[in-house]
């Protein structure tokens, strides 16, 4: 069964390329016929990507998952034209496989009753072998394409302790040619989607089509059907743009970054090569004078420069989306714990309660950690610092938690005022570091109750004051200390007594100043 995410990029690129239903299906691994009976129901309801973009994916589903379902052959197809070029690769050697070999081979690995006859094998690979490969002459429209790739070289900068590559990725668009090049310390997805991000804020708006060739950063499956990172994918989908990755062992594709790359191991390389840089940022600054003079030059046969095609180019881009696309450092499968929360860094972030037990999607940034549930943001909670262990909010807790959390630092100081004020450096102290609703403060709170409560009960209570002061004089805020404290206290009966009337005097005293004002 074809995935609903499957469907809906089909709609997106309906309404985006106009391209044929064969052309469609090849891109996203379906048959044309599925294709076109979809796209059919689809304009007989009058749904648009614009119905289903926003939408949870339960009610996306409702929505397109109409008309008949594909049919499907219960033939399983050759790949006629690998078959072809595996026997032209082969062709006039001893013993070479033939037709009737690569026959066998097929019925073997799909099953006599998937398997298509001998004859129309013979017919599918004949075919193909004698399909004559033709150039083609590439049109070229304003606003359509960029195209993408790394150059082989890269430069050694930085301190002589402290020297390190960079890396030369570069760009160009289809229609006026203008060139872009930046130096990068990686060649990672991250740098990838920077770049084509920086293009796109320098051309004010976004391309149709982005060309690359098939780098393991955008590609995990190039074939027999494409299939994107989860990066790019996001990536495209943010700025409404196509990927399109070159057919493998298909250079031509690519043909204008390769050019581009020519032009920068030629042109501009050798200029850098003698030049001395300490940082990716001094390199860049220097490309951007050398990129700049090679588009205001005229192309070769032309008149028209580059920067002069561009400003006849502008008008056709599609609008920028406003919002920056920020590439996740990290991301992840992982399932929901029974105190509602993920762990991500030795740090756990919350999530709503109901999701316990499901598995959830992390994408970590940054500064924030975003949590997805079946493709649909759940919460975005801002990225913690290390030693900063929860995340816990309050919404997120079922009613009998949020009970227990109205326990909060307010709580415990207008109970320690009202009860021993001797006590509040105490609840600051355990609250200094975390949240008015951390947990773990709360529970050395309830502690602290606990200690009073038993040093009253059983007659101590002077006791108590007096160790609560010996804990702020040492500066031993904890529960231990104070434990230990007042059992130093009981020692000394004539110390304890001059230690509380002090204590006292000193109360009166500021309740006195308090009366005053």
């Amino acid at each position: 069964m074809i995935k609903i995410d499957i469907w809906i990029e089909l709609l997106r690129l309906w309404l985006l390329t106009q391209w044929s239903y064969r052309k469609l299906g090849e891109y996203l691994g379906i048959s044309h016929q599925a294709v076109g009976r979809k796209i059919n129901a689809w304009t007989e309801k009058g749904i648009s990507y614009h119905d289903v973009k926003d939408l949870p994916l339960s009610d996306a589903t409702k929505i397109l998952l109409t008309g008949r379902p594909p049919h499907q052959s219960r033939f399983t197809l050759p790949q006629y034209e690998e078959v072809a070029n595996l026997i032209s690769s082969t062709k006039g050697r001893e013993g070479k496989p033939n037709i009737r070999f690569h026959y066998r081979a097929y019925v073997k690995a799909v099953g006599e009753a998937n398997a298509v006859a001998e004859s129309t094998y013979y017919a599918g690979v004949k075919a193909a072998l004698n399909n004559p490969k033709f150039a083609l002459t590439i049109i070229e429209n304003p606003g359509e394409r960029l195209y993408i790739d790394y150059a082989g070289l890269r430069l050694s900068i930085g301190p002589e302790k402290n020297r390190h590559y960079v890396y030369f990725i570069a760009g160009v668009l289809g229609y006026s040619k203008k060139i872009f090049i930046r130096a990068t310390t990686h060649q990672k997805q991250k740098d990838w989607l920077d770049f084509m991000q920086w293009i796109f804020i320098q051309i004010n708006g976004v391309v149709k089509f982005i060309i690359t060739d098939n780098a393991k950063p955008l590609v995990t499956t190039p074939k027999p059907h494409l299939k994107l990172t989860k990066g790019y994918e996001q990536f495209c989908k943010h700025q409404d743009a196509i990927a399109y990755p070159s057919p493998p062992a298909s250079p031509n594709y690519n043909y204008a970054a390769e050019i581009a790359v020519k032009i920068f191991n030629n042109e501009i390389y050798p200029y850098l090569s003698e030049m001395s840089f300490n940082s990716v940022e001094e390199v860049n600054d220097c490309l951007d004078w050398l990129v700049s003079a090679i588009n205001k030059r005229p192309l070769t046969g032309r008149a028209e420069s580059r920067d002069e095609l561009f400003e006849e180019e502008k008008p056709s881009f599609r609008e920028i989306n406003p919002i920056s696309f920020i590439v996740p450092t990290g991301q992840r499968t992982v399932t929901v714990d029974k105190h509602y929360r993920v762990k991500v860094d030795q740090i756990y972030y919350s999530i709503d309660h109901k999701l316990f037990g499901k598995k959830v999607q992390i994408y970590i940034y940054p500064d924030k950690v975003d949590i997805k549930h079946n493709g649909e943001l759940s919460y975005s909670h801002a990225r913690r610092k290390s030693g900063d262990a929860h995340a816990m909010l309050i919404e997120h807790m079922p009613p009998e938690h949020k009970v227990l959390r109205s326990e909060n630092k307010t709580y415990f100081l207008a109970w320690a005022k009202k009860e021993e004020p001797s006590l509040i450096p105490f609840v600051e102290e355990f609250y200094s570091d975390v949240s008015e609703r951390d947990f773990y403060a709360r529970e050395q709170c309830n502690t602290l109750k606990r200690v009073l409560e038993n040093s009253v009960k059983e007659g101590f209570a002077e006791e108590f004051v007096v160790g609560c002061l010996m804990c702020q004089a040492s500066n031993r805020l904890s529960i231990s200390a104070l434990e230990s404290m007042i059992e130093v206290a009981k020692l000394d009966d004539d110390d304890i007594q001059e230690s509380f009337a002090c204590y006292q005097q000193m109360q009166q005293g500021s309740q006195g100043e308090h009366h005053a004002h």
